[in-house]
């Protein structure tokens, strides 16, 4: 009997059919993912907006309500008097020296043409010296409009407060040399004087109107009208129109715009 070794050759391999995608389904794919990332871009690009124009509101807002509290800081002491010593112990009287705008404490320029008014408040600061409760002069002295200190030596003196509109920005001018600005994107500023012209009728006037009935002295209130814009493209059609502070339809130009009005009493004038 022969030995014989067992066979060791190997068994063929078995072949698998292989199958690849073909290139309408690469293309398919390629196509639906960039339709994904073109939602994903356009949905990220509109959320950024909306959070700018957002920011934006809140931003002029902010503005707005600061330069209305400023602006009725000034009315609110315009035409003020300090209190002048009194021989007799307890009793006070107004000092008489003020002199305003030849007596009157507000006078205003009418904007050429639709441009932006000019308003000016006129009041008497606190005297040097005087003290009050205990308190020092120095902390009772009044602020000007942009809250500076009204200085030692202007005390007792007459102080104007000056708003205009200068490249955008709203400006002011108080005790220091020249104007300085105190809000910004200001797209129009306007205002108008009520003006007591019988002790039954008040009639609402522009500058030009109570410049012409020399009627300073006889306004007893103002009234104030902002216009602010925004810096964010809203994306919405830039033909779409909005009332200005004169009343009027114009186009918003693809940006927000805030109206701020306020209508601010004089308490000393038109009295009489």
């Amino acid at each position: 009997m022969s030995n014989r070794s067992p066979s060791t050759s190997p068994r063929p391999a078995v072949r698998r059919a292989q199958r690849g995608v073909t290139l309408v389904e690469l293309l398919a794919a390629l196509v639906i993912g960039l339709l994904v990332i073109g939602a994903a871009i356009a949905s990220m690009l509109l959320s950024r907006n909306s959070a700018a124009v957002v920011t934006d509101v809140a931003h002029l807002q902010q503005q707005g309500s600061y330069a209305l509290r400023v602006f009725g800081m000034q009315a609110r002491q315009a035409g003020s008097l300090d209190l002048a010593k009194s021989s007799a112990p307890g009793m006070v009287s107004f000092n008489t020296s003020f002199t305003g705008f030849d007596g009157a404490a507000v006078q205003g320029t009418e904007g050429t043409k639709g441009a932006p008014d000019t308003v000016s408040f006129s009041n008497q600061p606190v005297l040097a010296g005087a003290e009050a409760d205990g308190e020092a002069a120095d902390d009772k002295r009044p602020r000007d409009c942009l809250a500076n200190r009204v200085p030692k030596e202007m005390a007792g003196l007459r102080l104007d407060s000056t708003f205009s509109v200068k490249e955008g920005a709203l400006m002011c001018k108080g005790v220091q040399d020249a104007a300085q600005p105190m809000v910004a994107n200001v797209a129009d500023f306007q205002v108008w004087y009520r003006v007591k012209a019988s002790p039954t009728t008040i009639r609402r006037m522009d500058a030009n109107e109570v410049e012409a009935a020399k009627l300073w002295g006889m306004v007893s209130s103002v009234e104030i009208c902002l216009d602010l814009k925004g810096s964010e493209n809203t994306g919405d059609q830039p033909s779409r129109n909005y009332v200005n502070c004169q009343g009027e339809a114009v186009p918003h130009k693809g940006v927000v715009h805030m109206l701020f009005r306020n209508v601010f009493d004089l308490r000393t004038q038109g009295a009489s």
